[in-house]
């Protein structure tokens, strides 16, 4: 099994350096270049620095404490003195130390300037001492070498520094642009809303982590896709025109709103922001934000239908009623077709409320809204005007049989008992009728004729319907303003009672 340190670089650069300088050696040898110093004793120097620099780079890989970080330096620098002390050349060679060092630096940053020039001002020291003791030979002859090794420390020192404060500087930049990346790495993948990178033709290239939120799906399963295809049908057209538009005005910021398919197969809305930024070098593509609506547009809808509708019944509220019923006397005018109004009050409702409580007052009203669905036709409106009161709109109607019928439905519909909090409870309903032949009809004065209606059929007993008649009508007006003189004159004391 072959070892993984000589699949590293330095270890691949050492076995071809070693093998070049045994050649240097030799040649320079053989033209005197070199102190007079057998051959084999130049080889086994060089085999036994190889060796040890290798077995110091096994030993204290790149990730060591400072103190075997000063004894890889220090086994390199040793290395290479021996070698360039040998051969008699000593400080002219100190170009050598950098080179080592150059090296470590490579591995170990900056932090490796201050061990390698203690060491190497060591090893230039250690080599003068072994020229000065005869141990060491050398080219130069004294006391110029030791002149000239002072030049190569100071020389050394100068280069070793100047690499460290080059190298802390740019480890200094490469930290901070790291962390500037981690920390938008962090906001973006953190973030509520997600961001897509993609090509011109709306592939995606990269997506952050927050879709999954929005979508159900992580960004794997959007990558490399169309981003169009998941977009809802009828939000196509939107989709295709932002990224036109994009395309055609770089840098600017383009928003819609549209609906993206969720892995659960239903639709969420997203609020997209597009912008072509196909030309800056550091995305190259076009970037769009997406912000979930779901909630907003969900919270909208409920209002919408809070506006128009009874929150206890699920039935139309005045206000849509009346809105309906304006749209259908506009359409009656121009075809010449009756409409009909019918105002119901549940004739006992107040004793049952009140003797069984709200709760069941509650439920019975909610019954009632579901049987007069059931009367009714699709294009019919029924709506809860508060309290016991409902109201019904039959448009396009041959005539006055037709809405009674519907009347006689309602009332035999809501004379069958009703299962309400385990007890039965058997209710009737008052049913005014107005009906329009088209002409120009006032929305509240219909709604005033059924109510009259309505009153007359209670006043008669109730369980019954009753069919505006314009005879009648001012004979309850002038009751209205009996009752209202009334008032007044118990008010103003004008009225005296006598015993008989």
């Amino acid at each position: 099994m072959r070892r993984t340190w000589l699949r590293q670089p330095s270890a691949v650069g050492r076995a071809v350096t070693i093998p070049l300088t045994g050649v240097a050696f030799y040649l320079l040898h053989r033209w005197g270049g070199i102190a007079s110093i057998p051959l084999w004793q130049l080889y086994l120097i060089l085999g036994f620095a190889g060796l040890a620099s290798v077995l110091a780079e096994r030993r204290w890989p790149a990730h060591c404490t400072r103190r075997q970080l000063h004894a890889r330096v220090a086994i390199d620098i040793a290395a290479t003195t021996a070698v360039i002390y040998a051969i008699g050349w000593g400080p002219t060679l100190a170009i050598g130390y950098v080179f080592v060092v150059a090296n470590e630096f490579r591995k170990h940053g900056s932090r490796v300037w201050h061990p390698a020039l203690v060491w190497t001002v060591i090893g230039i020291g250690l080599g003068e001492a072994a020229i000065a003791l005869d141990i060491a030979p050398t080219i130069i002859h004294e006391p110029q070498v030791h002149g000239l090794a002072l030049l190569s420390v100071l020389g050394t020192v100068f280069i070793m520094r100047l690499l460290g404060e080059t190298t802390a500087l740019k480890e200094q930049a490469e930290a901070g642009v790291r962390s500037s990346e981690e920390r938008f790495r962090s906001l973006v993948q953190n973030a509520s809303d997600a961001i897509c990178v993609a090509e011109a033709d709306g592939r995606v290239v990269t997506l952050t982590a927050p879709i999954e939120h929005v979508t159900g799906n992580p960004p794997e399963a959007y990558v490399g896709k169309i981003g169009f295809d998941f977009i809802h049908p009828d939000d196509m057209a939107v989709a295709i025109q932002l990224n036109a538009d994009a395309l055609a005005q770089p840098g600017k910021v383009f928003r819609g709103e549209l609906r993206a398919v969720h892995r659960d197969g239903g639709w969420r809305w997203v609020e997209i922001s597009i912008m072509n930024l196909l030309e800056d070098p550091a995305v190259k593509g076009i970037v769009a934000n997406f912000h979930d609506l779901t909630e907003r547009k969900q919270f909208e809808e409920k209002l919408a239908f809070d506006a128009y509708h009874d929150h206890l019944t699920g039935l139309s509220n005045r206000n849509a009623f009346h809105e309906a019923l304006t749209r259908a006397l506009a359409r009656g005018r121009r075809h010449g077709r009756p409409n009909a109004v019918l105002f119901l009050d549940l004739d006992r409702f107040k004793l049952i409320n009140d003797s069984l409580g709200h709760e069941v007052g509650d439920h019975l009203l909610i019954e009632v809204a579901e049987r007069l669905r059931t009367c009714l036709r699709p294009e019919d409106v029924v709506s809860r005007f508060g309290g016991d009161e409902f109201a019904v709109l039959l448009e396009d109607i041959a005539g006055n049989d037709d809405a009674i019928q519907v009347a006689d439905r309602i009332i035999e519909l809501l004379r069958q008992p009703l299962p309400v909090a385990s007890r039965e409870i058997f209710l009737t309903t008052s049913i005014g009728i107005a009906v329009v032949r088209g002409g120009d009809s006032d929305p509240g004065e219909l709604l005033r004729e059924a109510d009259q209606a309505m009153y007359r059929a209670k006043a008669a007993g109730g369980c019954r319907w009753e069919l505006f008649d314009e005879k009648v009508a001012p004979r309850m007006v002038e009751r209205l303003e009996l009752e209202t003189e009334l008032w007044r004159a118990v008010e103003r004391g004008e009225l005296l009672l006598h015993f008989q």
